[in-house]
């Protein structure tokens, strides 16, 4: 069963129908319902655990498995919002010719405002996330209601007593580090960080939460990756996925998924 949900609004309205779906299974079925969220889809998901309550959530709900979580925001909103994002670029080169006051749209969705990196600057985050809570901080423009709403609004989100019970599965690729104004355009900086190409690992994990790699896998390509299925199932029968044998000096910390084996041809 799919639960979709707007992107583009807040994702408060979004967790509370995902918690009435889930509540509305109390007394109807024995059987715990296994939850799968991506990207911005785990705010959501861990919103309405939340909003379930630890013993509702815990009868109802027997896995929460995480597939690159934007647990503390991401710069692509950002760039969405300054009207920078690479899609847009995109979209402009295969010759669609989009509203001159097309940023302005961007800048009216309520959920890219929840996903501003919020995550304070600690022993593995230095990038100044509270310059993004000012509205002085957007060259191009922000609706500042909405900036103070939905800043670290995933602050208030706490789902700890679910982390037993909780998988996170974080993509490989390179991923930007921080970003800075050129002129009217927000343009990344030089360096990079360990991520899955949108979500920084630092602002994807939770503390206390097993969590594994899939490696070569981009942040869009995990929910299609047959790796991330095969180790998504062994999760869900309280098994642990095959994991490939990390080596070296500095080899990461995150166990890294075995690649789903390819059958020979005959």
């Amino acid at each position: 069963s799919i639960f979709g949900f707007d992107w583009r609004k807040n994702l408060e309205e979004s967790a509370v129908r995902l918690a009435n779906t889930i509540r509305a299974r109390a007394g109807r079925t024995t059987h715990p319902l296994p939850l799968i969220a991506h990207s911005q889809g785990s705010l959501v998901a861990r919103r309405a655990l939340q909003l379930l309550g630890p013993d509702l959530a815990r009868q109802l709900v027997s896995h929460l498995v995480l597939l690159g979580p934007a647990t503390y925001g991401t710069f692509s909103a950002v760039f969405a919002i300054a009207g920078s994002h690479e899609t847009i670029e995109t979209i402009r080169k295969w010759g669609v010719k989009l509203p001159n006051h097309f940023e302005k749209i961007l800048q009216s969705f309520t959920g890219l405002y929840q996903l501003v990196p919020w995550k304070k600057r600690d022993a593995t985050s230095s990038v100044d996330t509270d310059r993004f809570k000012k509205p002085s901080f957007w060259a191009t423009g922000a609706d500042e209601s909405r900036l103070e709403f939905g800043f670290a609004w995933a602050e208030r989100i706490d789902s700890r007593f679910f982390d037993d019970r909780t998988t996170i599965i974080l993509g490989d690729a390179r991923t930007i580090s921080d970003v800075q104004w050129n002129g009217d355009k927000l343009v990344e900086s030089a360096h990079t960080t360990k991520g899955d190409g949108t979500v920084p690992d630092v602002w994807a994990r939770l503390a206390g939460v097993r969590t594994y790699r899939s490696a070569k896998t981009t942040h869009s390509g995990l929910p299609m990756s047959g790796t991330v299925r095969s180790a998504i199932l062994s999760i869900l029968t309280n098994g642990t996925p095959k994991l490939v044998r990390a080596s070296g000096a500095k080899a990461d910390d995150v166990p890294t998924l075995r690649p789903l084996e390819q059958p020979q041809p005959r």
